[in-house]
């Protein structure tokens, strides 16, 4: 992995349920929670623009993220689910999933074809782009940040 890791900012929601959750929307921001890496799941709520803004940009669902929560410690995580309004299409609800280092996650990478025309590569698989998405099993600290690049040999 190269590039850094890119920090996601949220903070502890009070309440759980559905009242809270609703509360959150009304006052801009989206709820989620945090689970996984043998801890307590955390209810938190993101700032929607700041989410927005980051779904748009592509490759969130696949990016490992630097989660920063006000009294708790740093925690890599990564997006499991984000739940979206029926009409609008604009997102209601997200889950994260904690990660460890030795944590292996199954991640749909997305790939991009660059000079197609004249990419040779001796590789023991070959890749096209009518694969299907099935995924690919990869350990936590081997999630590819967004903007990494592969090298060719």
């Amino acid at each position: 992995m190269a590039g850094k890791i890119p920090d996601l900012e949220a903070t502890v929601r009070a309440g759980t349920g559905k009242g809270a959750a609703r509360q959150a929307r009304r006052d801009g921001l989206v709820p989620g929670v945090v689970y996984g890496g043998g801890e307590d799941p955390i209810a938190i709520n993101i700032p929607f623009n700041y989410l927005l803004t980051r779904l748009r940009k592509g490759g969130f669902m696949s990016t490992l993220q630097n989660l920063k929560i006000e009294g708790h410690d740093d925690v890599r995580v990564i997006c499991r689910k984000v739940e979206r309004h029926v009409v609008k299409d604009l997102p209601t609800h997200i889950d994260l999933m904690r990660l460890k280092r030795t944590s292996r996650v199954k991640l749909n990478i997305p790939v991009e074809f660059l000079n197609e025309e004249t990419c040779l590569v001796a590789a023991p698989r070959v890749i096209s782009d009518e694969d299907e998405d099935e995924g690919e099993e990869v350990a936590a600290d081997e999630v590819p940040t967004a903007g990494d690049e592969a090298e060719a040999e």
